[in-house]
């Protein structure tokens, strides 16, 4: 099994950094995919209020 570290490529620093120590990274990318999707377009229209 390959680490993060070695997987990461270039401008994949914020991704990895976003990860939960221990979290894999397709459980980390599935929760951010959430966030994205589910939270930041009312965090938008909040602030544009």
């Amino acid at each position: 099994m390959r680490s993060a570290q070695s997987t990461r490529g270039v401008g994949a620093g914020p991704v990895a950094a976003a990860q939960i120590p221990g979290e894999s990274l397709a459980s980390g990318t599935a929760r951010m995919n959430s966030i994205a999707e589910n939270v930041l377009p009312q965090v938008r229209r909040e602030l544009d209020r």
